[in-house]
């Protein structure tokens, strides 16, 4: 039976996804578009789709990087017309990371609380991304 990592923020999440996506190791699920495309909301049934989405151990020890950026396709299935100039994604905290044993880097156009640097670089991991403002 497949052991599931539980994960606390959606918004982390998404950059796991993100990355086992771009690794053909989860498809990218479509749904309608939205009828008003300027409306610039979350699909509800793309969020309940990602909030629900099991992933295992196996397929998180298969996550080497990390990349926030405003232009990650997961984010624009979620929102489709998501302009990446607000932040609906951001993440608040890197404390999930623990559970990605082959992490060894985080990219991101986002500040990293000194906390989190501090934690990732101390295992190791490469932090790109701007210092706390």
């Amino acid at each position: 039976m497949a052991e599931f990592v539980e994960f606390e923020e959606l918004n982390f999440k998404l950059l796991v996804v993100e990355e086992l996506m771009h690794k053909g190791l989860l498809e990218f699920p479509t749904f309608p578009d939205p009828e008003n495309i300027y409306a610039c909301v979350p699909l509800p049934e793309a969020v309940a789709y990602f909030t629900a989405l099991r992933l295992t151990s196996e397929q998180v020890a298969n996550v080497e990087t990390l990349n926030f950026d405003g232009g990650n396709e997961v984010y624009q299935v979620i929102t489709p017309y998501w302009d990446g100039e607000d932040d609906s994604f951001d993440v608040t905290g890197y404390g999930e990371s623990v559970k990605l044993p082959n992490l060894t880097e985080v990219w991101s156009v986002a500040p990293l609380s000194e906390a989190d640097r501090a934690a990732l670089e101390a295992r190791g991991i490469k932090v790109d991304a701007p210092g706390p403002f």
